[in-house]
């Protein structure tokens, strides 16, 4: 992703394995190395020390294992210490050799392969992330990753010290007495240019204090600090999907790490699909069988509060229906049925939806689903919004909701412009008159092209919310109608950006 980074490549120790019979119905490991006691490397900045404490990785007399036995093994040590000036992102990688004289059915199958760094059990090896292959003239037939860490000279984190074992799974079947693995450990290493490095909130708010245009305070009673204008450099790498920044938000409850009035930041992701805000449906086995003519504004218990909270954050399967308008299945794309069956379908989010990793770096909020009274929301500017959103409670919905993704708010989009049209901020110009002020919006407004549900429903009736409609205006229409989902979440509070520019062909990377 950063075409900044400058490559290190060293290569640390070969390891043989070789399974032979002794007649019984186990395979008994003989393990040798080519690798000598000690060994010091040097590229650039970057040192590696490679200390065999003992006699490389042994499994000697070793039978396959279970994975809690695994943490008895000797294992192979070695150090990375870093000496540039800036941080040194690197990637420890195990390669499968190619083996002279032996042909690849002799080879020993990785996929029985455990391997571990630092007694973390990482997976078996021929089921983890395949990468480049460091070495030259095919060498290896695999290489696959198996940790990722950063040297950061700022935080006084300038060495790291690695042990690796590898063990055979308890499933290794017989088949595989006989065959041999050879392999090396090898590291990629690069200069982290744009590195950062910190705390999100406070480096986002470190970028305004440094005269950043692209953020703005909004000024209400939260004082949020927000992204504006046509294309802010606002985006970051999430869930291995561009998602955007919204901005730093303050007074944010319902996270159990963050606690209660937190500054957190506040991220936008892509158009998942187009779906009605409600539209339930009664499911049987391989989809919905037949509607339930609900179409309600109640949030808590619509189908989309459900389906972004359970299919999508989960990676799970979920029936809703499915009308007539523009759709989109995540997973995999399936063709309308006849007018005479039912249209009631499964989101696929099995393959797409939020990782475990990206899990574990968000957590809960209090959302607000408060909004105007009907006489004011043709007169409602984003500054009125926000203040109805938050205090305003509608026939059908509590005023709050508390849950990991929701929707964005109609003063999200409003307070996302930051131009003035004859004199007056288009934040204090009302949402629903920017339908004939493109300054507003096209020329200023990087969600403008948000053609999508809010969360915010309307506050008399039971089935209306609000939308941002096709001519970017703000404007209440029924629940069952289908509209883009654009989903919002917070991260965590000590969540930290660890590098990027923010733009788009190089995003801000998250850490916890």
């Amino acid at each position: 992703m950063n075409s900044k980074s400058k490559k290190i490549i060293v290569l640390i120790v070969i390891v043989t394995i070789i399974i032979i019979s002794l007649g019984s119905t186990y395979a008994v490991w003989s393990t040798k190395t080519k690798q000598t006691n000690k060994n010091i490397a040097a590229m650039s900045c970057l040192d590696i020390t490679y200390t065999d404490e003992s006699s490389g990785i042994t499994l000697n007399d070793a039978i396959p294992i279970i994975d809690s036995e695994s943490e008895f093994l000797p294992g192979y040590t070695f150090s990375i210490v870093n000496n540039c000036e800036t941080a040194v992102k690197y990637e420890v990688n195990l390669e499968s050799l190619n083996i002279d004289g032996l042909p690849s059915s002799d080879y020993f199958d990785i996929n029985y392969m455990n391997v571990s760094i630092d007694n973390d059990k990482v997976g078996l090896l021929g089921t983890l992330d395949k990468t480049t292959s460091l070495l030259n003239n095919n060498v290896s037939y695999d290489s696959r990753k198996i940790y990722t860490g950063i040297l950061d000279p700022a935080n006084k984190n300038i060495n790291k010290t690695h042990t690796i074992k590898i063990w055979l799974d308890e499933t290794t079947p017989k088949s595989e007495i006989g065959k041999t693995w050879q392999g090396k450990v090898t590291l990629n290493g690069s200069v982290m240019l744009d590195y950062v490095g910190e705390n999100a909130t406070a480096y986002i708010t470190k970028l305004y204090n440094n005269k950043n245009s692209e953020l703005e305070y909004d000024n209400t009673s939260d004082n949020n600090l927000r992204y504006v204008g046509k294309n802010p450099n606002n985006y970051v790498l999430f869930n291995d999907e561009l998602w955007r920044i919204i901005g730093v938000m303050n007074n944010i409850d319902g996270g159990e790490s963050s606690g209660e009035n937190a500054t957190r930041v506040k991220l936008i992701g892509p158009n998942l699909l187009y779906v009605a805000y409600d539209s339930k449906c009664v499911e049987k086995e391989g989809g919905c069988l037949a509607p339930d003519f609900d179409y309600s504004n109640n949030w808590a218990q619509s189908t989309l509060a459900n389906l972004l909270n359970d299919a999508y954050l989960f990676n799970k399967k979920s029936g809703v229906q499915r009308g007539s308008a523009a759709y989109y299945l995540y997973a995999s794309s399936i063709s309308y049925p006849s007018s005479s069956q039912y249209p009631w379908y499964y989101y696929d989010f099995t393959s797409k939806g939020i990782k475990e990793e990206s899990r574990n770096i968000i957590e809960p909020a209090t959302y607000y689903l408060g909004a105007p009274i009907t006489q004011d929301e043709n007169t409602a500017a984003a500054r009125d919004f926000y203040v109805a959103e938050r205090t305003n409670k509608g026939e059908n919905n509590d005023l709050t909701w508390t849950g990991i993704i929701a929707l964005m708010y109609p003063s999200d989009y409003g307070f996302a412009s930051n131009a003035t049209v004859s004199g007056n901020r288009c934040t204090d110009i009302a949402l629903y008159e920017w339908k004939n002020k493109k300054d507003c919006t096209w020329d200023s407004n990087w969600l403008d092209d948000s053609i999508s549900h809010t969360l915010t429903p309307r506050s008399t009736g039971y089935s209306d919310n609000f939308v941002i409609e096709g001519d970017s205006y703000i404007f209440p229409i029924s629940a069952y109608y289908e509209m883009g989902v654009l989903p919002v979440l917070y991260l965590k509070s000590s969540v930290e950006i660890l590098s990027g520019e923010g733009t788009k062909n190089n995003p801000y990377t998250l850490r916890i």
